[in-house]
């Protein structure tokens, strides 16, 4: 594992909260990460999707008194948000956001994954639920048995996401700059209903194992359109600028830098937390947002020296995501 920036020193208060939660959450064999509390909320590790940290290092990394770890600075991690990774921990969770419409405008509600749950005919009455700071709700599940469920949130409604394997979300009852998720007990969490089966039908993607990705024509005709619009469902707006940036790049070369393919683009990115955000994605490039930098390189046609070669495909990205 490599490790991020060091965090600054946190109140004693906070540092003690997260180190007994990240010791309680190890202990009952969940597995933890540290992670960025501020405007970031990215981990400050890398390798966390394959390897669990053991208890005795998560007492090392959250430990509240000061200290050195690993990169000598003492308090280096000390009240680092805590990440439930949920693939190792066994876990699914459903992450119905509330999402700004626009710049400066009202927050818009998602429709809801209960609305979901009750067209399944599903009141989800025994499922343990997070609120998180922004209002949004965490929904938990157990991996269901012989399956390991991944991101893809299939064809769940705009604003309801996916944590599986390779996903992780904030531990309930710990803080972020945004403000504190609602407490749950572990008990809950590890005896948290398998995720049910009309859950799965919606999940799993609707291509089988052999059939060829993105086949569709290129261009901005309708079935083009269509057939891109289909594999970007199974890919996440928020990924890291790199492959946001490839990603963008394989919509204006298969649509061919069409007004279709530039709204298509829009479309997607905008399901993305970030695409409004001047901080994190794009942040010293002089962009106003990320819908702004959408536009600036449709018009050059993305094909920028260090950011994308050409050699990448929307199929190979989307077998990636997918695991394929």
């Amino acid at each position: 594992m490599t490790w991020g920036r060091p965090l600054r020193r946190p109140s004693q208060r906070l540092a003690e909260l997260h180190y007994e939660l990240a010791m309680a959450y190890a202990r009952a064999g969940l597995a933890v990460m540290p992670c960025y509390p501020d405007d970031d909320r990215a981990p400050l590790i890398s390798g966390w999707t394959t390897q669990r940290i053991p208890v005795e290092r998560v007492h090392a990394i959250w430990n509240p008194a000061p200290h050195k770890y690993e990169t000598g600075h003492a308090g280096t991690y000390a009240g680092a948000a805590i990440g439930l990774v949920a693939g190792l921990s066994g876990l699914l969770v459903v992450d119905d956001d509330i999402y700004k419409k626009q710049p400066g405008g009202e927050y818009e509600g998602a429709e809801t994954f209960e609305r979901t749950a009750q067209a399944n005919h599903d009141p989800l009455n025994a499922v343990p639920r997070v609120v998180t700071p922004k209002g949004g709700m965490h929904y938990y599940f157990r991996q269901p048995d012989g399956m390991a469920l991944g991101n893809s949130t299939g064809s769940l409604p705009k604003g309801t996401d996916v944590k599986g394997g390779g996903g992780f979300v904030f531990a309930p009852g710990s803080y972020t700059v945004f403000g504190q998720y609602s407490a749950l007990a572990i008990d809950q969490i590890l005896n948290a209903p398998p995720v049910p089966e009309w859950l799965i039908k919606i999940l799993q993607r609707p291509l089988a194992l052999d059939t060829p990705l993105c086949v569709f024509p290129v261009g901005s005709s309708s079935e083009a359109i269509t057939g891109l619009q289909l594999s970007l469902r199974y890919l996440d707006p928020d990924c890291d600028h790199r492959q946001w940036f490839t990603i963008l790049a394989c919509i204006w070369r298969d649509t061919n830098g069409s007004e279709d393919g530039r709204q298509l683009a829009h479309e997607w990115s905008s399901k993305g937390s970030k695409y409004y955000d001047s901080t994190r994605r794009i942040r010293g490039l002089g962009f106003a947002n990320g819908a702004d930098l959408i536009d600036v390189y449709w018009k050059r046609g993305f094909q920028i020296k260090g950011k994308y070669s050409g050699e990448h495909t929307l199929a190979m990205m989307l077998r990636k995501s997918l695991g394929w």
